[in-house]
C-alpha cells in the first residue's frame, strides 16, 4: 500500500512539473541568392510541442552557437503575426541569418546585443519565460537540409 501511495504521488508530481515544451525538430538550410549582391545565408526552423499555453510560456530567445536571435513562436506558418498558442499545439520558431556581399569582408564576429547566459553543451540554446521566470533549454542537434541555390 505504501508503494502505491509513493507511486501515485510521483505520478502527480511529474504531471504537475512536467516539461514546458518539447523540441520536436530543428533544421538549418543554407541558401544562396542568384542575383548579384543578393547575398547568402541560413534559415533555421524549430518545431516545438507546447505543453503550456502562450499566456504562461513566452519563448523569445535563440542562440545558434553564440549568435543571438530574438524569436516569436507562431502556431501557423501562414500567419506569422499571430503568436498565441494553446497547450498541446505545435508551434514554430523561424530565424534567417542573412549575409550581404558588403558584409563578407567585415568581421563576422559582430558583438551580440544579448550575451549568452551561460556556456552550454550543444549546438543551440532557447531562452524562455515560464510564469515570468527565465529558463533555458539546450538543443543537442540540428538537422541540415540540402542547400538552395535561387535563380
Amino acid at each position: 500500500m505504501k508503494f502505491l501511495v509513493i507511486l501515485f504521488s510521483l505520478f502527480f508530481s511529474l504531471a504537475w512539473f512536467g516539461n514546458d515544451f518539447t523540441i520536436l525538430e530543428i533544421t538549418s538550410q543554407k541558401y544562396s541568392g542568384g542575383q548579384e549582391r543578393s547575398g547568402r545565408g541560413t534559415r533555421y526552423t524549430v518545431k516545438i510541442f507546447a505543453e503550456k499555453d502562450s499566456r504562461k510560456l513566452k519563448i523569445d530567445q535563440l542562440w545558434i552557437g553564440d549568435k543571438y536571435f530574438a524569436v516569436k513562436p507562431v502556431k501557423n506558418p501562414k500567419y506569422k503575426n499571430n503568436h498565441d498558442f494553446s497547450k498541446n499545439d505545435t508551434i514554430y520558431l523561424y530565424v534567417k541569418d542573412h549575409v550581404y556581399p558588403d558584409m563578407v569582408n567585415e568581421k563576422e564576429d559582430v558583438v551580440n546585443t544579448v550575451k549568452l547566459p551561460y556556456k552550454y553543451e550543444g549546438v543551440a540554446l532557447i531562452g524562455y519565460k515560464l510564469r515570468n521566470k527565465r529558463k533555458y533549454k539546450v538543443i543537442e542537434k540540428i538537422t541540415e537540409l540540402e542547400k538552395i541555390f535561387y535563380p
